[in-house]
């Protein structure tokens, strides 16, 4: 399973970009020249995809944009991690429906 890094970029005022991470500004404003470093390893960020979308009644366009890390060993953990942390996530929300039935079917 594959799974890259997703930054998501936002034009502020006066066309800043605004680099933003899991909700964290990484910088405040980024060039167009600027290439993204891995915040693991500090090697350059590969581009996967790009995608342009105007959600809702949001005032600007929200880019996404997808990437991988060049080092393959440190993209290789990342992907180890990102996967093991997807189960973990799946198996509370089957706990959680387990608990929900169980607690629905006592009630009856």
């Amino acid at each position: 399973m594959s799974v890259a890094a997703t930054y998501l970029v936002v034009l502020g005022d006066a066309g800043h970009k605004f680099l933003w991470y899991n909700g964290c500004t990484l910088s405040n404003q980024t060039s167009n020249l600027s290439i993204p470093k891995c915040n693991q390893c500090g090697c350059d960020l590969v581009l996967v995809k790009q995608k342009t979308e105007k959600i809702g009644n949001a005032f600007s366009p929200m880019t996404t944009t997808t990437y991988r890390c060049s080092n393959q060993e440190c993209q290789d953990e990342i992907d180890r991690r990102v996967t093991k942390h997807l189960q973990l996530r799946e198996e509370r929300e089957l706990a959680r429906q387990n608990r929900l039935q169980l607690n629905i079917a006592s009630r009856k």
